[in-house]
């Protein structure tokens, strides 16, 4: 799997980013875990909020962030960043 720029992704009312290309099968099954805020095919890391699925870590964040997003990006989003930059990098 190869990291892009992050992306927004928009789902109905949920919002978020992906920092890799993903196959079409996981992108389809993207609602019904926004739906549920569960992954339930998946490995629970961190109850609630952050899954394995296959190659992907999937995280929730929280909901109504404004205006503390204008200072400080949700930690799911820093967390993605970061591990963005690791993998541009060692390449």
């Amino acid at each position: 799997m190869h990291t892009i720029e992050p992306r927004r992704v928009s789902v109905g009312d949920w919002q978020g980013y992906r920092y890799a290309e993903l196959p079409e099968t996981l992108l389809a099954r993207v609602p019904a875990w926004l739906h549920e805020r569960t992954v339930s095919e998946g490995v629970c890391l961190r109850e609630g909020r952050v899954y394995r699925y296959d190659e992907c870590v999937i995280k929730f964040g929280g909901v109504g962030r404004f205006p503390r997003d204008l200072f400080r990006a949700a930690r799911a989003i820093r967390s993605a960043r970061m591990y963005q930059r690791i993998m541009v990098s060692v390449r």
